[in-house]
């Protein structure tokens, strides 16, 4: 039996209960890849399906534009997509006030 919780500090802790069911500290997952040998990079949106999302998962303009204000103290560019989107759904909430 397995039993987790994240940890304040955004950890996950994970308690086995049933020592047959640790893990043998290898990575499970199966080594596997739905691009071709030859491609040099996959990327997540490469092989995603495209569905309706749920709107609970989407980022409000105050979330989009707390990104970005970080990334701007920290010195850190994102992607241009990245911040071309963020800065395009903070912008939303500009003009919503």
């Amino acid at each position: 039996m397995r039993s987790s919780r994240q940890g304040k500090n955004g950890r996950t802790l994970v308690v086995c209960l049933d020592p047959a069911a640790a893990s043998p500290g290898a990575c499970s997952t199966l080594n596997i890849s739905v691009s071709p040998n030859a491609a040099s990079a996959c990327f997540l949106w490469h092989v995603v399906v495209m569905t309706s999302i749920p709107p609970k998962y989407f980022l409000s303009a105050q979330a989009c534009a707390g990104i970005l204000l970080r990334a701007a103290r920290r010195g850190k560019k994102l992607p241009a997509l990245l911040d071309r989107v963020l800065q395009q759904q903070a912008d939303t909430q500009d003009s919503l006030d």
